[in-house]
């Protein structure tokens, strides 16, 4: 079972957080073990100081936003989308990021919604910004997924006081 980050893989002695968020939540195992090939992309939690996302003590989560066919495409990530046969198990649409909003893109829409509270239940911090995804999936030459980032000016802000 590999476990890391996008460019950095961990041995199953590792005490690295991607290990931990393994043997907290076997549901992740089990669902790669269902689905030969697949991969699940996501994020793991808490590794931002002042940022939990509800969790307590040594507690971890993953949030899924990705998963990537054996031919490496990228399965529709709107949970209304998703193939059905590949989430048979709700974990992955229980832990699937939250989506903020949908629709076609107006920057001073999207940039107004990177702000605000975040949306995992149980956190009681402010939101660490947005990823906006095409409607049509697709990858750019000698960059990859297209997909855009735009980050919080609240979270900015957190370590400039």
């Amino acid at each position: 079972m590999y476990a890391g980050s996008r460019k950095l893989w961990r041995a199953p002695t590792s005490r690295c957080i991607w290990r931990k968020v393994l043997a907290q939540h076997p549901w992740i195992t089990e669902w790669c073990q269902a689905h030969p090939s697949y991969t699940l992309y996501g994020e793991v939690v808490p590794t931002q100081g002042g940022f939990d996302y509800g969790c307590k003590g040594d507690e971890t989560k993953f949030f899924v936003f990705g998963i990537r066919s054996p031919h490496g495409e990228w399965v529709k990530s709107s949970t209304s989308d998703i193939v059905d046969s590949l989430v048979e198990d709700t974990e992955v649409l229980r832990n699937w990021v939250p989506v903020v909003l949908e629709g076609p893109y107006d920057p001073d829409v999207y940039k107004a919604a990177a702000d605000g509270q975040s949306l995992v239940p149980g956190a009681k911090h402010l939101r660490e910004g947005i990823v906006i995804l095409p409607q049509v999936e697709r990858e750019a030459h000698n960059l990859g997924r297209v997909q855009l980032k735009i980050v919080s000016n609240k979270f900015l802000e957190k370590d400039s006081k």
